[in-house]
């Protein structure tokens, strides 16, 4: 067996599980993004709506500000 095929052997379960447990629920949840969503009807493409409607929201904006403010400082401190 050659050496190239036995790196790829090797890295296989890596891209795999990367695939898997990463990049394919991101590729979900920002599809989902894109959709108006509730359990009851079918999902609606809506587009960048839900994310200009938390661009315009104090809410979210404090939230955000909070969280970085937070990591600012416990990861220092860490």
């Amino acid at each position: 067996m050659s050496e190239r095929r036995q790196l790829a052997l090797m890295l296989a379960p890596y891209v795999l599980g990367l695939t898997v447990l990463v990049l394919l629920p991101a590729l979900v949840t920002f599809a989902l993004a894109l959709t108006e969503y509730d359990l009851v009807r079918a999902p609606r493409f809506v587009g960048f709506d839900n994310f200009r409607e938390l661009a315009g929201d104090d809410v979210f904006r404090v939230a955000v500000t909070n969280s970085l403010v937070f990591a600012a400082i416990a990861v220092p401190l860490r």
